[in-house]
């Protein structure tokens, strides 16, 4: 099979299609995909957001008149709170916890919303020592060889520059020394540091716990969030910890999604990648649009 290294604004030939690549602004890399192929043109979304964050320009998604438009629908009906109101939140949780003397544990994805949180902290000249560890260290490195897919290499690389990369368990003893902000993976709390240091601190009242994505059911942070209760094949304990959640997602908006729609005009979309597809068909179909949302192995016919 004959593979592409490609990247955002190329045009691709393959098999008698042509494809356009497109920023998705979901994370680092993630593309949409415009596909013309026997005078039909169809544009995959992918997850996608249109807004900017600290570390993505947002998406690029300069196509109309499209035949068939395959779009994510993770938020239908949720607006994400504005971004600016999150940073300060997460600034003012920070503050409060070193207030007490605590650490602030903040469990995040390896790719992109690694890279996010430490901006967002640079951003706001934070002063108190940042650790970083697990696989993000390595995944926001690697994010930096690319420099064409972020908003800023150059400021992410300051943002760096300030924080203390976390490798042996030592490092992990002196992050806990006195107040600090540990960015750690995984960001459902499955595995990685972030369960050591959740073990360490689940204790303490003073410190803080905060997660920044969506924590899938069935997943530890799930139930850390909801119960306070840790919880995995091996261990469950309570977490003491001051748990909050704040929404740093990197999927478009119920709004965004409409603006888009609305922008590609259509004429038939099928909605996929959420757990409301079929309302949101339904609603568009109501809207004037034709729309499906197909079952898992259903075969959809374009022509």
């Amino acid at each position: 099979m004959k593979r592409y290294l490609v990247t955002y604004g190329q045009c691709v030939e393959i098999r008698g299609a042509s494809v356009e690549i497109y920023d998705a602004g979901h994370i680092p890399g993630s593309a949409g995909f415009a596909i013309e192929m026997g005078g039909k043109r169809i544009f995959y979304t992918g997850d996608f957001k249109l807004s900017e964050t600290r570390l993505l320009r947002g998406a690029d998604f300069g196509v109309r008149d499209v035949d068939v438009l395959i779009t994510e629908s993770t938020y239908a009906y949720k607006e994400h709170p504005p971004r600016e109101a999150v940073e300060e939140r997460l600034i003012e949780i920070i503050e409060e916890t070193v207030a007490r003397d605590g650490n602030v544990l903040i469990p995040v994805f390896a790719v992109g919303r690694a890279a996010e949180i430490l901006l967002v902290l640079h951003a706001h000249r934070i002063k108190y020592p940042i650790y970083l560890d697990g696989m993000a260290k390595e995944a926001t490195e690697i994010t930096l060889r690319y420099p064409e897919l972020l908003k800023s290499a150059k400021t992410l690389k300051k943002a760096l520059e300030r924080v203390i990369p976390v490798f042996t368990p030592k490092d992990r003893k002196i992050a806990l020394k006195g107040p600090s902000i540990i960015v750690t993976t995984a960001g459902m709390l499955s595995g990685g540091p972030a369960v050591h240091f959740l073990k360490k601190l689940r204790k303490s009242e003073e410190s803080s716990l905060v997660f920044t994505g969506y924590q899938v059911e069935g997943t530890p942070g799930r139930s850390v969030l909801e119960s306070g209760i840790y919880t995995n094949e091996q261990v469950s304990f309570k977490v003491k910890m001051q748990i909050k959640y704040l929404d740093f997602s990197a999927h478009a908006s119920r709004s965004e999604l409409l603006e888009f729609i609305e922008h590609a005009s259509p004429e038939k979309i099928i909605v996929m990648h959420g757990e409301e597809c079929e309302e949101f068909a339904m609603e568009l179909e109501k809207a004037g649009y034709t729309a499906i949302a197909p079952k898992n192995g259903e075969r959809v016919e374009v022509g």
